[in-house]
């Protein structure tokens, strides 16, 4: 026992330590550290909830405002905890007992009266319809007894030689003194014995037969004060920006009673207000780590992605909060016109992909809106402009490339934006303002992410398909150049480059950057074309020098062309290819050459 005690606090030693190194990289502890940041925001946020006048609703009225809550709240609902007991004690069974006692004297009564008159012949018949009668048990108790209990079933003790035995009898099948006579009729009935007895036997044990199956008041009352205990009372929670009243709708008694409730609730922020509102940052941070996990996304981040994305996320949600908090307030304008969604998810599709950037566009507004900084319609436009703006980049092939998407997503939040005013059947005068921001939010969001590209582009050392395009330039200085001192290696080149775009496009993988990394993967040949067979004409360098010296010339081109590539700033994943194009196999001509 004390070993499986200790091997069990070694493994939550081990967990505990792996978790903790895995919170110190760098990526995590960022991310850690914005969640905190925004829950301090969250938490010092200005309330600026005012009580509701309950003078002015009542159930069965139609609502002439919405009523929202400004903060979390929980109530003590006794109607619904009344209805949860009432139908818990409904499925308790009156407990009986069947009394061994009683059951004794009733069969010697009976052998008194066969052993006094001419009716002994009947004694084992008479014996065996009794035992059978007082097994199934002959019940005594008023149906005011079991009200409060299960109408269905009752619960029966047995005490045998063997133990005790529970039984659960249905009330349909018990037996009274009022349906005895039926009873013990079935019973001779079923029996073999001779017609004389049949005949006589119902009135010879009717007179000796009474109950021994008691009602239990002890108990039955046990069971009612346990499950009393049990049962927990009805909790209702209000989440913080829930429409508990909503305009132009009957007000029902449910909505009442929440918002009294609100109404009622302390308007200081309590402590424990505090502690949820960090454990739901925590919760929004976890959920965040999960949506961008191996799980979901079919691969693992690196390290300049992740803190890429800890940046966006903890910095769009710090924003809104502060935005919320700073900004002056406007009736019925929704906050997130004024939040560049579409550029935080633009820039998510740039550098990790249309599937993160969709997964993002659903996570963000959702996180905004469980924090506090969205209602419902300020979550809605949010909600359309990044999935429009996770969409309209798939595919790209330049910069103005982004131009033409902001465009759309300026189409895509004034559609949301029609959408809302429509439900909030608003006067036309709304449309035009409300329709202007939503298209400057679109069009301010593309024009930002070109120039946020860029210095990402350069600082991420990322391949966007943007990047990409520019680097297949067979103008570029470099590749002019390998024209120029190596023209095979540069045929070699665009041949591998076609062929390798095309296998790319059929397999589904990125052709643009098996392209460019064909283009550059011989870049290292630059400075001893000769010595490669794509270079020569009819001489071959290799003929007067070793072996040994012309596989390690051979070798040299990938370290070469590393060296250069990191020179020029070339993506990290075009440099991975001019690293791994030869992989690590042996050069087989020369050390064919050599072993002669």
């Amino acid at each position: 026992m004390k070993t499986k005690f200790n091997r069990l606090i070694f493994n939550f030693r081990k967990a505990a330590a792996s978790g903790l190194d895995r919170l110190k990289s760098g990526p995590n502890l960022f991310g850690f550290a914005l969640c905190i940041a925004a829950a301090i925001v969250i938490i010092t946020s200005e309330n600026n909830e005012s009580k509701s006048d309950l003078s002015n609703f009542e159930a069965g009225k139609v609502a002439d405002r919405d009523v929202v809550a400004a903060n979390t709240i929980t109530f003590f609902d006794e109607e619904a905890t009344r209805i949860r007991l009432e139908t818990a004690l409904r499925e308790i069974p009156a407990v009986f007992h069947l009394s061994s006692e009683a059951g004794l004297h009733i069969m010697n009564s009976w052998n008194a009266f066969c052993d006094s008159g001419e009716y002994a012949s009947f004694r084992n018949y008479g014996a065996e319809a009794l035992n059978t009668l007082l097994n199934r048990g002959i019940f005594s108790f008023s149906r005011e007894d079991v009200r409060p209990f299960s109408p269905e079933a009752a619960e029966l003790h047995i005490i045998t030689e063997t133990g005790a035995q529970v039984e659960s009898v249905s009330y349909s099948d018990i037996v009274t003194m009022n349906n005895v006579r039926g009873v013990i009729g079935e019973i001779i009935r079923a029996m073999e014995a001779p017609v004389q007895y049949k005949t006589a036997a119902a009135d010879l044990l009717l007179p000796l037969v009474a109950e021994n199956v008691f009602f239990s008041q002890e108990e039955s009352q046990g069971r009612i004060n346990e499950i009393k205990e049990k049962t927990t009372p009805v909790i209702i929670n209000i989440e913080k920006g829930k429409k508990i009243i909503r305009k132009g709708f009957i007000i029902s008694e449910t909505e009442m009673e929440e918002l009294k409730a609100l109404y009622f609730s302390f308007p200081k922020r309590d402590p424990r207000n505090i502690v949820g509102t960090a454990l739901m940052v925590l919760l929004i941070y976890a959920m965040f780590k999960v949506l961008n996990g191996r799980l979901i996304l079919g691969k693992q981040l690196n390290k300049s992605e992740r803190y890429l994305l800890a940046s966006l996320t903890g910095s769009y949600i710090i924003g809104v909060m502060l935005l919320k908090n700073l900004a002056p307030g406007y009736e019925g304008f929704p906050i997130s016109l004024l939040v560049p969604t579409a550029l935080v998810i633009m820039i998510i599709a740039v550098f990790l992909g249309t599937r993160n950037a969709m997964i993002m566009a659903l996570a963000l507004p959702l996180g905004a809106y469980y924090s506090g900084a969205f209602d419902s319609y300020s979550y809605i436009i949010a909600l359309v402009s990044g999935a429009a703006a996770s969409t309209v980049l798939h595919n790209a092939q330049n910069r103005m490339s982004i131009i033409k998407a902001g465009l759309l997503i300026a189409a895509a939040n004034c559609f949301a934006v029609i959408v809302i005013l429509l439900i909030r059947q608003a006067d036309l005068y709304a449309y035009p303002v409300m329709l202007f921001w939503a298209s400057l939010n679109g069009i301010i969001c593309g024009m930002l992410t070109i120039g946020f590209l860029p210095p990402l582009e350069h600082a991420l050392n990322a391949v966007t398909p943007f990047r990409l395009q520019e680097l297949s330039d067979l103008n570029a200085p470099i590749l002019r150049k390998l024209f120029t001192a190596a023209p095979g290696t540069y045929s070699h080149s665009l041949m591998v480059a076609n062929l390798a775009e095309q296998a790319c496009q059929d397999i589904g993988a990125n052709a643009l950057l098996a392209r460019v990394g064909a283009y550059y993967h011989d870049i290292g040949k630059m400075d001893n074309p000769e010595y490669f067979v794509e270079n020569q004409t009819d001489h071959n360098k290799h003929d007067e020098i070793a072996p040994r010296l012309s596989a390690t010339i051979i070798r040299s081109h990938v370290k070469l062309g590393i060296e250069k590539a990191h020179s020029l700033g070339l993506p990290k994943d075009v440099i991975a290819i001019i690293g791994e194009h030869h992989g690590n196999s042996l050069i087989s001509w020369f050390y064919n050459k050599a072993m002669e």
